[in-house]
């Protein structure tokens, strides 16, 4: 069985995070109806932190966006840049609703609504980001990335890959 390319590993995992976000929208309009199920954020925060940041987006600013760069792409004043401030912008999100989850679960009824707006804003985001992302810098790179090039991020992927990268890869699919 061949092998995905870097750009559809990309694309199949943002499959999973849009997965993850879809569900965590559900778990927010429960919300209105007094159904605050803070367990599951918890667990969203855990997979958005440890999957989509510290796997997913660690492949794209360690080893897709530099050989981009290699390939021409520039960081300032194109994609790569808004894509990086992006991804700076959603962990600043998540932190936020990190922290407004701690509060909420010692009942401070304010800070249920702090997490919800942070996770509201960060979900837009995201969505917005993967659309660019799919339709705009992947076609570049498809673009500007030889088969040599591909054969190596791809190695580079799988070399990257922490232990609990199954665990979450698991954890969206059952959603």
């Amino acid at each position: 069985m061949e092998s995905k390319s870097p750009i559809e590993t990309l694309m199949y995992e943002h499959r999973l995070i849009e997965r993850v976000l879809g569900a965590l929208e559900a778990r927010l309009q429960a919300w209105n109806h007094g159904d605050e199920d803070l367990d599951f954020v918890e667990r969203a925060i855990g997979f958005f932190r440890e999957f989509a940041d510290g796997c997913h987006h660690h492949k794209e600013e360690q080893i897709l966006f530099p050989a981009l760069e290699e390939r021409g792409l520039p960081r300032d004043g194109g994609p790569i840049g808004v894509m990086l401030a992006e991804h700076d912008s959603g962990r600043e999100l998540i932190r936020a609703a990190a922290v407004g989850l701690a509060r909420a679960r010692q009942g401070d009824r304010e800070a249920v609504e702090d997490v919800r707006r942070s996770l509201q804003q960060f979900a837009e985001l995201l969505r917005g980001h993967i659309f660019k992302e799919d339709h705009v810098l992947f076609q570049m790179a498809r673009q500007v990335l030889s088969k040599a090039d591909t054969d190596e991020i791809g190695e580079q992927f799988e070399q990257s890959e922490s232990r609990d990268h199954e665990r979450w890869v698991r954890f969206a699919e059952a959603l």
